[in-house]
């Protein structure tokens, strides 16, 4: 028979013994001549347990005979003892201990590389001019950011008054984009306003839908670029009006008068778009 003898392992099991007293020995069985094959305690010793012999004597276990580990090695406990184990060869896993400070933060990593702009968006640009005979004047500049493909809008409302009875007031529109290929579609609205007489009388003037009657559009560089509005079939404001309604005009001509003048409000949209 082959036996180990694990000098630290029998003081730690004798010390349990003894504090147990009789109630191991009466809660252990003995195996007698028990093999391997047939004790419990060989099968736990061969999970990692290890298993004894306690001698006895009056029937009070007294000393720790044998320890064997392993099943190879276990082969029954002989006459005079009694089988004692099994007991665990690593006790149970401690608890996890605390966790530890947080360490102080590194350094500064290096700057990355500077970013770049981002790209500027491209403006419409539009202006209405008026001459009451001393040339043409920008009244109203308005502009808009480029980029949808629904087309932008920019809109404003201005005032102005004719006094040139003899050649009335020409009105205009010119407009630009800071980037190429757009194109732009003009409405103009003019109401009249005569606050001559004895009191204000107010009257649609002329309305521009689109640069000609079918409702064309007009090109723009990046430099002012002449609007034509097409007025319908007819000049409705009178004055000095000269060109042809059905293909546009360059210039809505509206009389003046004397003293005061007339009054005209001016309600413009420009809508750009890309051309094609």
């Amino acid at each position: 028979m082959r036996i180990s003898f694990l000098t630290r392992r029998i003081a730690v099991v004798s010390a349990v013994i003894a504090l147990a007293g009789g109630t191991a020995a009466g809660a252990l069985a003995a195996s007698g001549s028990s093999s391997a094959a047939s004790s419990p305690a060989a099968a736990a010793a061969a999970s990692g347990q290890i298993v004894g012999c306690v001698k006895t004597s009056g029937g009070a276990p007294r000393t720790m005979q044998n320890v064997y580990t392993g099943v190879a090695n276990f082969r029954g406990c002989p006459a005079g003892t009694f089988q004692a184990g099994p007991w665990n060869v690593r006790g149970p896993r401690g608890a996890t201990g605390a966790k530890g400070a947080t360490g102080a933060a590194g350094p500064q990593g290096p700057a990355g590389p500077a970013g770049q702009d981002a790209q500027a968006l491209p403006y419409g640009i539009g202006q209405v001019l008026v001459d009451r005979g001393t040339g043409a004047t920008a009244w109203a500049t308005y502009s808009t950011t480029l980029g949808s493909p629904a087309g932008d809008t920019e809109s404003g409302t201005f005032r102005f008054t004719c006094k040139n009875v003899t050649d009335g007031c020409n009105l205009s529109v010119q407009a630009r984009a800071t980037a190429s290929g757009y194109q732009v579609y003009p409405r103009v609205l003019i109401i009249k306003a005569d606050n001559s007489g004895t009191g204000e009388i107010r009257s649609t003037c002329e309305y521009a839908d689109g640069s000609d009657n079918d409702g064309a559009s007009t090109a723009v560089g990046t430099s002012a670029t002449p609007v034509p509005l097409g007025v319908g079939g007819t000049f409705d404001c009178g004055g000095s009006q000269s060109g042809t309604p059905a293909s546009g005009v360059t210039d809505i001509n509206v009389p003046g008068s004397a003293g005061q003048g007339l009054h005209y409000d001016v309600f413009t949209t420009l809508v750009f778009a890309k051309a094609g």
